[in-house]
């Protein structure tokens, strides 16, 4: 890994992710369930995850410098991530164990068609707020990155940590659901208008961008999301197995198209997707074309074994995906 370290201006050119560091529990089932509709437990597993860990670990894996600030419970679970993560090279300075506390969970039920339900649990990431000592840490890097899943306070501290630095200095926002699950945590239309100004690439999906601009056009929604970005921000929308919509300043957009692979488990696809832009589109500046397909070539690798974090993509694989020289669009 490169030390990543601007000496002119002491900011690190790597990503600090914000946010939740979890134990996944893994269930593949032996067919869809719906209300009234059981399944047979063909194999289960316990496996570390979090949106934030998972992009930690993701943009360690492409050789750039991460870290992560996360509020970890007082048990053996937080020991196991802490050591998951520094396995995969993230600085876990700042995965602070809570005394009393018990560390975020959530019960994944796979289906064979790839489908999922995700079930969150713990109550560790509810009280989350930056100390001095996080604020410091987080404004050395380049890159922060946080998700709709983070309280609101830590999102606002971002923010303004990114409004108060040099043009150096970069938030990465994932809006991952629909507004019907985020207000239930606490996070708003209006609470996502507040943090626009301040994002410099926003990440979502087909379901959160419909949400959002209350639609079910996708078009018209990447185009309401377009309006309404800070004039230096960027975006990626993506629907699935039809790819992803690109979004930069003064109105320029693109279609991403999806890999086709046989996907086993696409938890942490989407983490991987972002991981990956950020380091081709925000990190290293490639043109949008080139960086959406590092992306959309990383998000397909991370769905062909289970788990979010069991082989993450690197480099090599991206490359070997792409039919190209990974180091000519790297």
């Amino acid at each position: 890994m490169n030390s990543g370290c601007a000496s002119k201006n002491l900011i690190i050119a790597g990503a600090v992710t914000v946010g939740n560091a979890l134990i996944d529990h893994y269930y593949m089932l032996s067919n869809p369930v719906s209300p009234g509709i059981g399944a047979l437990v063909k194999s289960q597993s316990i496996q570390t995850g979090g949106v934030e860990a998972n992009v930690a670990a993701a943009i360690a894996a492409l050789e750039v410098p991460a870290a992560i600030v996360a509020p970890l419970g007082d048990d053996q679970d937080a020991d196991r991530i802490i050591l998951d993560l520094q396995s995969h090279g993230v600085d876990t300075t700042r995965a602070i164990r809570i005394p009393g506390d018990e560390t975020g969970r959530c019960v994944i039920l796979v289906m064979p068609d790839a489908d999922r339900i995700i079930l969150g649990g713990g109550t560790g990431i509810r009280s989350m707020r930056l100390t001095a000592a996080d604020r410091a840490f987080i404004a050395k890097w380049q890159v922060s990155f946080s998700s709709a899943y983070v309280p609101l306070p830590v999102l606002r501290d971002l923010a303004q940590l990114r409004d108060a630095s040099t043009p150096h200095r970069l938030f990465a926002f994932d809006l991952p659901d629909t507004f019907d699950d985020l207000i239930v945590r606490g996070f708003t239309r209006t609470d996502f208008d507040e943090l626009l100004p301040a994002i410099d690439l926003l990440l979502t999906n087909r379901p959160g961008a419909l949400s959002y601009a209350m639609t079910d056009d996708f078009d018209q929604a990447c185009r309401i999301i377009g309006g309404r970005l800070a004039p230096h921000a960027r975006a990626a929308i993506t629907d699935g197995a039809k790819g992803a919509r690109l979004l930069w300043p003064q109105g320029g957009s693109c279609h991403v198209p999806a890999f086709q692979v046989k996907a086993i488990d696409p938890t942490g696809a989407g983490d991987a997707f972002h991981a990956a832009l950020i380091v081709a589109w925000l990190l290293e500046n490639k043109d949008p074309e080139t960086a959406g397909r590092i992306a959309s070539a990383a998000g397909a690798l991370a769905c062909l074994t289970e788990g979010a974090r069991q082989k993450l993509p690197k480099r090599s694989d991206i490359s070997e995906l792409l039919g190209t020289d990974l180091f000519k669009y790297f």
